[in-house]
């Protein structure tokens, strides 16, 4: 036999030995003493399966029964057939010129024929006979990821790349993890057309054909990629990848986002797809094709009407998987698949949960249905790849784990993530605009505008508007949620005691990164965003509860000793109390005079009064 056909899981997959006279090579022996007539044996049998590496294995999640077969570490899930066949060709292999104990009449052909008239019954008794055994399977660990190839077990972390023989590890290796090919670490993976082809998708192409190299962006689908493919969860990984698209038409697709996905199983990720078109969240077996090994779940290509909230619990808590007429399986939070999404629309989920459950990244349209991949390289991804390219892609892909181990999820500033939200949000350019020029008056006049006067000034603009005052303000909310303007709050504030509905300016949140890019993206001068300055004129008739003069002079009146007040006051306190446990200060100074401030509005509510002689506190 070749050396061509032996690998390290034996011979063409079967573990064969030279025979002999011994009871570890043979499962037959005489019937009796007179030697003039053999048999299969229950117990030769046993041995002979033991020996080559069969037992059974009770699985933990279901009480069922799996045979296995393992060498070396590798463990496969086998069936009985299985074994019979793998009995046939032990026997097929013996030497023509074999013999049982020199006796001619027990040759080859004899034995072939003891098998073949093996009863069932025999047959049951030695499996349900086979010894059983607890399988510890080799998994990845915070800080550690496994790749599995043919001739090698690749091991990540921050800190290395290790090439470990299986039998140097602890646990096993399931067989169907295993990626078919060889691997040798190289550190060219630079020059693999994976790692070119993702540059490309994202890279943007301007007006006059110019590309433009987005690092950020080609370091955060790298790391992406990376948390998909390391099988580990934590109680804090509890966020859905997205892939979208940069272009603002919704004519998309061809970009590369499912061709990225098939990359992840040529990785040995295990895979459940689901439509991404038809996705009804309340079927009950909506993820019937999950197994416990899945790895990651992929809703492929969702439109519109995806309900990205509807899987807020099961990103956080756990799946339940629901087969029809089998028992379900409810898995924990870190049992559960990762989750990634490709649409060619966007997720405009911009809730403060929604953003903690997603990481998106934009594909841009260098490639597309004029431009695809094959176009650009010369061959079809992975079916006309030579061993070399195969090779440099697993490299590249490996490199990508590490960088996540090193780096976690890398963010970047999107290109068009917040346009397409608006666009698709707000699907009037004149109400987009109206929404614009009123967050700007708020930011930079830092001032508190009902919701009644807003929507005055948008019918004076469009006196035809068929609009209704609570579509303005959901715009506006929408607005202020996808721009990310902490500074501006819909709520209440005061107006001579008057208790004024609308959106009320926070000096607190003025210098969050959403709000300086906001009014950057204009030139606004931001130079006075200061969240010390607390007393605000606006526009001398708005005063919010944040304005401590106007809170100070009303509690001594009593006006605070109604119900709604304190409410604003415990709202006002939470905020600044937040705030001091952020430590977002500019100075020791400015945090004590926070600490202050937040005192004596407790004594405002508890009491109903300042016990200090300050009428204004001016921080």
């Amino acid at each position: 036999m070749s050396n061509e056909r032996k690998n390290q899981f034996g011979w063409d997959g079967y573990s064969l030995i030279p025979v002999d006279q011994e009871s570890n090579s043979i499962f037959w022996g005489y019937k009796n003493s007179n030697k003039n007539e053999l048999v299969i044996t229950v117990t030769l049998l046993i041995k002979f399966l033991e020996r080559r590496g069969f037992y059974s294995y009770l699985r933990e999640d279901n009480g069922d029964t799996v045979i296995i077969k393992e060498s070396n570490n590798v463990i496969e899930r086998v069936s009985e057939s299985y074994i019979l066949m793998y009995l046939q060709k032990y026997v097929d292999r013996l030497p023509d010129s074999y013999y049982f104990d020199g006796n001619k009449n027990f040759g080859k052909g004899y034995i072939k024929r003891l098998l073949n008239e093996l009863s069932i019954q025999t047959f049951k008794t030695v499996i349900h006979n086979l010894p059983i055994r607890k399988v510890v399977i080799n998994k990845d660990t915070r800080g550690v990821c496994y790749k599995y190839f043919s001739n090698v077990v690749v091991k990540i972390t921050a800190d290395d790349i290790e090439l470990l023989k299986y039998t140097d590890l602890e646990y096993k290796v399931w067989k169907d993890n295993i990626i078919n090919h060889k691997f040798d670490l190289v550190d060219i993976y630079h020059t693999a057309m994976a790692y070119e082809f993702h540059r490309k998708v994202t890279t943007t192409i301007d007006i006059d054909g110019k590309e433009i190299v987005d690092e950020a962006r080609f370091l955060a689908l790298r790391s992406a990629l990376g948390y998909l493919m390391h099988n580990y969860k934590n109680d804090t990984d509890t966020r859905a990848v997205v892939f979208c698209e940069e272009q603002i038409t919704d004519t998309g697709g061809g970009t590369g986002k499912t061709l990225t996905c098939k990359m992840l199983e040529k990785m040995g990720i295990i895979m459940a797809n689901i439509n991404g078109r038809n996705v009804n969240f309340n079927n009950r077996f909506l993820f019937q094709n999950v197994n416990t090994d899945t790895n990651v779940i992929l809703f492929d290509d969702t439109n519109d009407k995806f309900d990205f909230t509807a899987l807020y619990s099961v990103i956080t808590n756990g799946l339940t998987i629901e087969k029809k007429n089998k028992q379900a399986i409810q898995l924990s939070h870190i049992d559960t698949p990762k989750f990634v999404i490709t649409s060619n629309t966007v997720l405009t989920d911009e809730s403060n949960s929604g953003k903690r459950r997603k990481f998106e990244v934009e594909f841009s349209d260098y490639f597309n249905e004029e431009h695809t991949p094959q176009d650009e390289f010369g061959c079809m991804f992975f079916t006309e790849w030579d061993d070399y390219e195969w090779n440099l892609f697993y490299n590249y892909m490996i490199g990508n784990i590490r960088l996540y181990l090193q780096r976690g999820l890398i963010s970047y500033e999107s290109k068009n993530l917040k346009n397409r939200k608006l666009s698709l949000k707000i699907d009037d350019d004149d109400l987009l605009d109206f929404c614009e020029d009123i967050c700007r008056e708020i930011l930079t006049n830092k001032v508190n505008i009902s919701s009644k006067e807003i929507f005055e000034r948008w019918k004076e603009l469009y006196t035809d508007t068929a609009y209704k005052q609570s579509i303005i303000t959901k715009s506006l909310n929408t607005f202020i949620s996808i721009n990310n303007l902490k500074a501006i709050k819909y709520g209440y504030y005061y107006i001579d005691r008057k208790k004024i509905r609308g959106f009320v300016y926070e000096p607190l949140y003025a210098n969050r990164k959403g709000v300086l890019d906001f009014l950057n993206r204009d030139n606004i001068e931001t130079y006075n965003n200061d969240t010390n300055d607390i007393n605000l004129n606006t526009n001398n008739k708005n005063e919010t509860t944040n304005n401590i003069k106007n809170t100070t002079s009303e509690s001594k009146e009593g006006v605070y000793n109604n119900k709604e007040a304190n409410n604003n006051i415990d709202k006002d306190t939470g905020i600044i109390e937040d705030k001091i446990n952020d430590k977002e200060f500019s100075s020791e100074v400015a945090k004590k005079r926070y600490e202050e401030l937040m005192r004596r509005l407790q004594e405002i509510k508890t009491n109903g009064k300042i016990d200090d002689d300050d009428d204004v506190l001016t921080l």
